[in-house]
């Protein structure tokens, strides 16, 4: 069983950060190890929340525990979400360092939680550049938003050939890019190499659950670590994600609970492959 190491943000209630991301692998049969950057009663959208930063210290005790006890040496995956201090970001490199140390194979994906549209960044703008400099170089796939990509590349992304030019940019091997502008009803995801690209499809929605994008990374991150190519895990994180939203209706947050996180039914999922 693969194992990985996840550091972002937990809610009591809800479907995002690690809620939706230890939900999301495990249903893969992924083993998770999970290390809460905050800790909050729901996602801060909702009415009413409350909540605590975890301190570094705290953290830097879990690892150290963990550690001790042999768990870093069976991680193959390091995913990082919601940091929320400059000091978080630090700590996901040195987390990211402590693996690889012991498993030089190991897999990095940063899922850069910086903001979206239209209220833009939702992170201390030091965390954000702490982000761009000091974890996206060490990425081996980045899984940012339309709004993310312009940041992290200093570049306005309107469509799809500014997303592909803007991913390429970053030095990263793998970029995927979701809520990439495309045509007048849709969105698309585009998984960006130096060498090609891949696109699906998916029609806007009037509304859609918080959790979207810690799903697509989880799942997307799942199918790699099962070994399956990057076509087949793209079509499965953009099918499973329209299955959560569809089942998800109007709610504030995904439906976790009734998500078939082991579907392989991509048949109205054909990732396109570009130049």
């Amino acid at each position: 069983m693969a194992r990985a190491l996840v550091i972002s943000s937990y809610v009591a209630q809800g479907s995002v950060g690690l809620r939706a991301t230890m939900a999301a692998l495990a249903g893969r049969g992924i083993d998770v190890i999970a290390l809460p950057t905050i800790t909050l009663s729901c996602h801060p959208g909702h009415a009413h929340f409350a909540g605590a930063v975890v301190p570094i210290a705290t953290l830097d005790d879990m690892l150290n525990a963990l550690d001790a006890n042999g768990a870093l040496a069976g991680v193959d995956a390091v995913l990082t979400g919601y940091l929320p201090s400059e000091a978080h970001v630090m700590f996901a490199q040195s987390a990211i360092d402590r693996v690889m140390a012991q498993n030089s194979n190991a897999f990095v994906m940063v899922d850069p939680v910086l903001g979206d549209d239209p209220d833009g960044l939702y992170i201390d703008a030091s965390a954000a550049k702490a982000v761009r400099d000091v974890l996206v170089p060490v990425a081996h796939i980045l899984t940012p938003n339309r709004f993310e990509l312009a940041y992290l590349s200093g570049t306005a992304i309107d469509c799809e050939n500014d997303a592909v030019d803007a991913a390429r940019t970053l030095g990263v091997a793998r970029v995927a890019v979701t809520s990439v502008p495309f045509g007048p009803t849709k969105l698309a995801n585009v998984l960006v190499t130096s060498e090609w690209v891949l696109r699906t499809e998916a029609t806007k929605v009037d509304h859609a659950a918080h959790g979207t994008g810690d799903v697509f990374a989880a799942i997307l991150l799942a199918r790699l670590l099962e070994g399956t190519d990057e076509k087949s895990a793209l079509a499965s994180a953009a099918a499973i994600v329209a299955h959560a939203i569809a089942i998800s209706g109007d709610a504030p947050d995904l439906a976790l609970e009734r998500v078939d996180w082991t579907s392989q039914d991509v048949t109205h999922v054909s990732p396109e492959r570009l130049t």
